[in-house]
């Protein structure tokens, strides 16, 4: 697709995405009778969501704004709209940002979806309906924490959370302590440039939650992302859980037999369920999940219940793992999951040559088993498995390898790099 990924429009600001775009984006979504609008508290956001006004308006959709919001908390606003817009780029850095579309069920736009958009973004045909009208929507974040509460109870715990500068300043905090737990509140002013910490809530960007834990005073901490589709996690010893290990955690505690996971999944997560793979993006993830499976997440931090919403929801799993450790030993399960080893990198190609490498990574897959195609190629065998996928955006083929002992996870990446050079 020429404007959209697999988490919807996102690039530099200026450059990749201008306010020209997120006006032809707001004029394709002339389908659409109400559209509800918010967005993370980035520098250019208040840009990008004037230009997207402008444009629905002037394709006569009736626009809700509900301001500042986390990702999920404007997905589960969309439920009393046709369609919702969030304005965020999640976990990049300050300069990006982006546009993601949300359906009333709280799954992400499908590809179908998106190339409709797509279509309409540089041939702009409107239903002739007038000026839409613009309102002002208080009530998202308070409707979204009342429908967790409702669902988790309350908590009797201390949690230290981490939001990063981010969305989740305006929600996570305020809706632990309102369940009862004793909440520390850390980097929870906005931040638009990032300057507390990166975005992304990867291990080394977390040293101000991690020292936090290391007193001893809190049962869990919690960090986000910026828009707070992602969460991951501290346990009270300080152990650092991300994604592959919170997904193990919610379908032992939840008893799931399956989930849905991308292509790039641990294999520590297979001990616990049947995984069912999809391509990477929670857009795919979101798709499985409506097929009736009731569990899905990436190792990214990403999780979707899909007896809740369709959304990855960082919050939502924030509140459910604070009531999971109020009943189990997350340290002690933490030490007890498998311990893989993994190794990446990335062969550059000529273009010109992508078919050539296409059979040679075909042929190099089947030889080691029968590879999952979903999302490049994918091989499990009972002690590792490698994952082999051309970049979307630059000429390499990207390789993933896991295996159980470092030295086989490098032997085997030494095989897969000789086949490929």
């Amino acid at each position: 697709m020429k404007y959209f990924g697999s988490s919807g429009i996102r690039g530099v600001y200026g450059d990749d995405l201008t306010p020209d775009l997120a006006r032809r984006v707001g004029y394709a979504l002339d389908a659409y009778g109400t559209v509800v609008l918010g967005g993370d508290f980035r520098e250019s956001t208040a840009a990008v969501e004037s230009a997207l006004v402008s444009g629905l308006l002037e394709a006569g959709v009736d626009v809700h704004y509900a301001g500042r919001v986390s990702t999920p908390t404007l997905a589960y606003a969309a439920r009393n709209a046709d369609v919702g817009v969030m304005v965020t780029a999640s976990h990049n850095p300050p300069e990006y940002n982006g546009i993601k579309l949300w359906n009333p069920d709280g799954s992400g736009f499908s590809v179908e979806q998106m190339e409709s958009v797509e279509d309409k973004i540089d041939s702009p045909q409107f239903r002739a309906a007038g000026k839409g009208n613009l309102t002002i929507y208080t009530d998202a974040v308070t409707d979204h924490i009342e429908a967790i509460e409702e669902r988790v109870g309350e908590l009797s715990i201390s949690v230290a959370v981490d939001c990063g500068g981010g969305a989740t300043l305006t929600i996570t905090p305020a809706l632990l302590a309102d369940m009862g737990a004793r909440v520390l509140s850390l980097n929870a002013h906005p931040d638009p440039l990032f300057t507390c910490r990166p975005s992304e809530p990867s291990p080394e960007n977390l040293s101000l939650l991690r020292c936090a834990m290391s007193g001893g005073g809190f049962d869990l901490g919690i960090a986000h992302d910026g828009d707070g589709d992602r969460m991951v996690a501290f346990t009270r010893r300080g152990r650092f859980m991300g994604g592959d290990a919170l997904l193990c955690l919610f379908a032992s505690h939840f008893g799931f037999r399956r989930i849905a996971a991308p292509v790039d999944t641990s294999l520590m997560v297979a001990e616990f369920a049947e995984v069912v793979y999809t391509r990477v993006g929670d857009v795919f993830v979101s798709q499985e999940v409506k097929k009736g499976i009731p569990f899905g997440g990436e190792q990214s931090g990403t999780y979707i219940f899909g007896d809740f919403r369709y959304t990855p929801d960082g919050v939502y799993a924030a509140a459910l793992l604070a009531q999971i450790a109020m009943e189990v030993d997350l340290d002690e399960f933490a030490a007890s999951l498998p311990q893989f080893h993994t190794v990446r990198r990335s062969f550059s190609y000529h273009p010109d040559k992508r078919d050539e490498f296409v059979r040679r990574i075909e042929k190099l897959a089947a030889s080691y088993g029968n590879p999952v195609t979903v999302d490049g190629w994918r091989v499990d065998m009972d002690d590792a498995w490698f994952l082999i996928r051309f970049s979307g955006t630059e000429p390499k083929i990207r390789v993933t390898v896991e295996a159980r002992d470092v030295k086989r996870a490098e032997s085997l990446m030494g095989e897969i790099g000789g086949a490929l050079t």
